[in-house]
């Protein structure tokens, strides 16, 4: 998962020094490629995670990933195809940015909602977690959250408009910077990855994560309006 970040960060920072504005675009498309895989990994490092000693046994988990990567992969494909992200020109002034067509616009909705239900996930392994590890798992579940957050606030803006504004790669890159820091803080402070979390059932419609991101979105789609 952080593998993937580090990569989808390469590609943004190389788009921003191409040569020309087509390669720029080009490299972004790919980019986004790389991040429509997040969604699906850290939804199966989160369900991996609640598993004693790791791996996925519960039977009502395998249809999950294997969806999410599909749907994510589909999404994907229109920008192997040149699609989803384009130049516009805006007006008179003739300054080019970087916005996003129909599928690009579907792509960033799916990506959006894999991020939802990655944070929703997390926050019921936290809430479910087993008092004597509960305490070890803060860091990381924070972590993953103020980057998967900062994506959520950069994408939404991003549908909103239908433009990528430059403060998107901005708040990406503070994002996951500060989550992945985190993320290796806990791992290595709390050995987490040698630690065997037990979690009871689930209760989806108990969960905050909803409420936050349902009710940011609403808020910001009055205010835009």
């Amino acid at each position: 998962g952080l593998f993937v970040i580090a990569v989808h960060q390469a590609l943004v920072l190389a788009s921003g020094l191409a040569p020309s504005d087509l390669w720029g675009v080009a490299l972004l498309r790919f980019a986004f490629g790389v991040a429509a895989a997040m969604p699906p990994i850290w939804l199966g490092f989160s369900l991996s995670f609640g598993e004693k000693n790791g791996g996925l046994r519960r039977s009502h988990c395998y249809p999950i990933l294997p969806c999410a990567a599909l749907v994510a992969f589909a999404a994907s494909i229109p920008l192997v195809l040149g699609r989803g992200v384009q130049l516009i020109s805006t007006g008179r002034t003739g300054h080019v940015v970087v916005g996003l067509d129909g599928w690009g616009k579907l792509l960033f909705s799916v990506y959006l909602l894999g991020l939802l239900l990655v944070l929703l996930h997390l926050e019921n392994l936290y809430r479910y977690a087993a008092p004597p590890v509960r305490h070890k798992l803060t860091t990381l579940i924070v972590g993953i959250c103020v980057a998967l957050a900062c994506q959520i606030v950069a994408t939404s803006y991003t549908l909103l408009f239908g433009l990528i504004h430059p403060s998107y790669f901005l708040v990406s890159a503070v994002g996951f910077l500060g989550g992945q820091v985190m993320i290796a803080f806990a791992l290595v402070r709390h050995r987490l990855l040698d630690s065997s979390i037990y979690v009871s059932r689930y209760v989806i419609y108990r969960s905050l994560t909803l409420a936050l991101v349902g009710g940011y979105l609403l808020s910001l789609g009055v205010v835009a309006e």
